[in-house]
């Protein structure tokens, strides 16, 4: 037998033959735009396999195994986001001299993406309406929506670092999404000013969380400027239907509650099905916020009082910069 090598271990010959232009005579960018979805799967697929192995992290208690694994599918997101870059060299004209031939083919129709929004919790049986029975890959998607999710597992992990989880989470309808609980965001948050260690595990999680927001938007800003108002090849509405989907399906739900904890106001009410705007405050903000912790409260005055000081010496302010101006005017 002769030796393995480099392309026999991957089978890049294989590999390199599944990129096939579908236009005649071939345009230019149709191949960018195979290689960055086919890339695009690649990705999914192992954001998948890295959420598996997180749910087993989760319901064995592995703290730093889940860290890992976070810290990894982060760096994924950031890859994610970074095609874009590359898929945007491409024109609108560009796109349209090939976007006829993909007929009916949509990224709409990515089951490894479903399957991660539903490993995630957020799970609608209204997405298998459009999954024909014949998609490959459909009877995966099938099986997702009754399994555990990776909040599912959190529920594990948190009890195992002394949490207590309403009974009804954990014997929910798998079917569902997973949405918000009270009870368990004022968890979360005494495990994240008692325990340093599982407080990097909750930022790991929100970075992830954030980077597939950050994914979906620029997604749909790229479609915004690739083909307008029109509708997906697929079918769908196009960006109205994107846009709906720019929201955090994982840990913003708690991570708003956490910030605003910190300072003991009033928490937000959870919205429906646990989803918030993304990009309210960035991520340094949500640093110094954690960082400021212990000097809250004296901030809170520093910055009232500051308030109160400008209102009385505003008119001040504005009587000496008149009576500068005309003096200006009257040199000149």
């Amino acid at each position: 037998m002769p030796p393995l090598t480099y392309a026999d271990y991957l089978d890049l010959e294989k590999l390199l033959t599944l990129q096939r232009p579908r236009s005649t005579p071939p345009e230019h960018d149709e191949m960018l735009f195979i290689i960055i979805h086919q890339t695009y799967e690649l990705w999914f697929k192992q954001l998948l396999h890295e959420l598996e192995k997180i749910k087993r992290d989760f319901s064995a208690g592995d703290l730093f195994g889940a860290i890992h694994s976070f810290k990894r599918t982060r760096t994924i997101m950031k890859v994610l986001v970074a095609q874009v870059d590359i898929l945007e060299t491409m024109t609108p004209s560009s796109f349209s001299s090939f976007r006829d031939r993909l007929e009916t083919a949509s990224g709409f129709q990515s089951i490894q993406f479903r399957e991660i929004e539903f490993v995630l919790g957020y799970k609608r049986e209204s997405t298998l309406k459009y999954v024909k029975p014949d998609f490959p890959g459909a009877d995966r998607l099938q099986q997702r929506l009754k399994e555990r999710t990776v909040i599912d597992h959190f529920y594990d992990f948190l009890e195992k670092h002394g949490a207590k989880i309403p009974a009804e989470l954990k014997n929910r309808d798998l079917t569902q999404p997973n949405g918000p609980n009270e009870r368990v965001q004022q968890e979360i948050l005494e495990l994240y000013k008692s325990s340093p260690e599982v407080s990097i595990l909750f930022e790991l999680m929100t970075d992830f969380d954030e980077g597939l927001q950050e994914w979906r938007y620029r997604h749909i800003k790229l479609v915004e400027r690739t083909i307008g108002a029109k509708h997906g090849t697929g079918g769908s509405p196009g960006v109205p239907f994107l846009s709906g989907l720019v929201a955090g399906v994982f840990l913003w739900v708690y991570r708003f509650n956490l910030a605003l904890g910190i300072f003991n106001l009033i928490p937000l009410p959870p919205l429906d099905g646990g989803h918030f705007l993304p990009y309210l405050l960035p991520r340094r903000a949500w640093r110094l916020l954690r960082e400021l912790e212990r000097y809250g409260p004296l901030l809170l005055v520093v910055t009232l009082l500051s308030g109160a000081a400008g209102f009385v010496l505003d008119p001040v302010f504005r009587w000496v910069s008149g009576i500068y101006v005309a003096f200006v005017r009257i040199l000149l």
